[in-house]
């Protein structure tokens, strides 16, 4: 089987000593694969790799099986560069003016996108009267307009409240009955428990587990249990 994306070994390390080692894992299309660890354990330099920002000192990243060189990597969007967002146009402005550099790019897809994330109820506010959930979701929208294959979002739902945690899940979970896979990071359990199709679990730079959320919910009370024991599980 040809996954969307596959991993095969890569590791970083800095001057200080941190970073990643033999990180290997694959995501298929239309799934939602999480990387679930503590501050500082690794999950930002591996996001950073696969988004093209970082060069891995070791490994390989295929994307639709083919090599990925110099950082460039087709159909697979990130927030580590956000689009640009500008205080005074609503986000109906910012998706039209994204839109104008897109082929083929209709007025039903923008509306689909304005509702799937929550925003068509302020099309006439300006975005300097958004809270930050409002301005990710934004964010999300623009990089919808390209129709990528996979998004890579790291600590997406850091500092949300519930509400904005719930509508990040939904966005996510409607985006992939259209084939968009995301790789998303956390350190929040339960998040994760409620989005991912599978999950790996990283501790000081090394995946030490990883299953789909299917297997550890049957053997787990939740994926907080099967984190907290993570350093005795064997590999699924």
């Amino acid at each position: 089987m040809t996954h969307l994306l596959e991993i095969s070994n890569i590791s970083k390390l800095y001057k200080n000593g941190k970073g990643i080692k033999n990180i290997s894992f694959n995501i298929d299309s239309g799934e939602i694969y999480g990387i679930l660890g503590e501050v500082e354990s690794g999950k930002t330099t591996i996001m950073r790799i696969l988004a093209g920002d970082l060069h891995a000192d070791f490994g390989n990243v295929l994307v639709e099986n083919c090599n990925v060189e110099d950082g460039i990597i087709k159909n697979v969007k990130s927030l580590f560069n956000p689009p640009i967002l500008y205080n005074n146009l609503t986000a109906s402005d910012h998706l039209k003016l994204a839109a104008k550099w897109l082929e083929n790019m209709d007025k039903e897809y923008i509306d689909y996108l304005l509702n799937l994330t929550r925003l068509s109820d302020y099309v006439i506010e300006p975005v300097k009267e958004y809270t930050e959930s409002m301005k990710l979701r934004l964010r999300l929208a623009i990089i919808f307009l390209t129709y990528p294959k996979l998004v890579i979002l790291d600590e997406p739902g850091s500092g949300m409240d519930m509400e904005s945690l719930y509508i990040l899940r939904i966005i996510l979970l409607e985006q992939v009955k259209k084939g968009t896979s995301f790789l998303i990071s956390s350190e929040n359990t339960f998040q994760m428990e409620l989005m991912c199709d599978r999950v790996a679990i990283l501790k000081n730079g090394q995946l030490v587990a990883k299953s789909s959320m299917k297997k550890i919910l049957l053997k787990y009370f939740s994926l907080e249990d099967y984190y907290n024991y993570s350093n005795k599980l064997k590999w699924h």
